[in-house]
């Protein structure tokens, strides 16, 4: 069931942005701003004063360092969270309808892409996007002179 899981990156994702609609365009942009050292550091700081607050005498598994968030591993070392464009590849997974998961695995892109997505209607209410692959698709959509598509 990889393409649910792509779809739940989308869901997760576009409500930290305020996007949800059928026709509202998502951009990588809005996304890197969410992966911002700013945003990781006061996210981290949320997680370790709720983490202090009700477990004081366990250390926290998360801590910011060189603008990334770090998770503790069970074997004692510490590995970055993915980044904008690891995540961002998820969505252009759904985008395209590649299997986000393929074996071997493929590697992930340096940079995105595209630059946006835009969402579109399903009949299974669940969030689905198709991709805007030139400027021109962006300026069409941005100008509401492309209707939005059903996706079954």
């Amino acid at each position: 069931m990889p393409h649910q899981q792509t779809v739940a990156e989308v869901s997760h994702i576009t409500p930290q942005v305020g996007i949800e609609e059928p026709g509202e365009i998502f951009y990588y942009n809005d996304l890197a701003e969410l992966y911002s050292p700013e945003m990781i550091k006061a996210e981290v700081g949320r997680i370790q004063d709720a983490w202090t607050r009700r477990l004081p005498h366990t250390p926290c598994p998360f801590k910011y360092e060189d603008g990334k968030m770090l998770i503790h591993q069970d074997d004692g070392s510490w590995k970055a969270e993915e980044g904008a464009v690891a995540n961002w590849s998820r969505i252009e997974d759904q985008a395209f309808d590649r299997d986000p998961c393929p074996y071997p695995p493929r590697a992930i892109p340096d940079q995105p892409t595209i630059r946006a997505v835009v969402f579109i209607e399903s009949n299974d209410k669940k969030r689905r996007v198709k991709p805007l692959t030139s400027e021109g698709d962006c300026a069409k959509m941005e100008a509401g002179a492309v209707s939005t598509p059903t996706t079954p």
